[in-house]
């Protein structure tokens, strides 16, 4: 009978740990910058947006752009509402802010992106 009361005790215990540690969700998002080379990377080209987003499928890379001196941005990437990721950085021009989403798995993620002026620019993604 003891032994039965130590294991349902120590499953009590250990449970909510080993559940939280399976389902707690740690995004692989890798950090780069990189040059534009003269790519406009979805930018409106009736209106000069401050900062804009884009995101290349084959890669699985979000590139964040501006087009003036120097930006600063939060960016946050959700999935199914949960936060998976979260960076604040400058991003300059002619260069962009990148972050490839290497082990995630597919599905939809909204990125958002906030620009030190107070706007923000909100983007849904599929990665297959």
């Amino acid at each position: 009978m003891k032994k039965v009361l130590i294991i349902v005790f120590a499953g009590i215990l250990f449970l909510p740990l080993m559940c939280e540690s399976l389902s707690s969700m740690k995004a692989k998002v890798d950090k780069t910058y990189g040059n534009l080379n003269g790519r406009d990377n979805g930018k409106n080209i009736h209106k000069r947006d401050s900062v804009w987003l884009s995101y290349d499928p084959f890669t699985s890379t979000i590139s964040i752009n501006t087009g003036s001196e120097c930006q600063s941005v939060g960016v946050h990437i959700y999935k199914e509402g949960a936060l998976i990721y979260k960076d604040k950085d400058n991003v300059r021009k002619d260069f962009s802010l990148n972050y490839t989403m290497d082990d995630e798995e597919n599905g939809m993620y909204d990125v958002c992106v906030d620009i030190g002026g107070g706007e923000s620019i909100e983007e849904t993604i599929v990665k297959e």
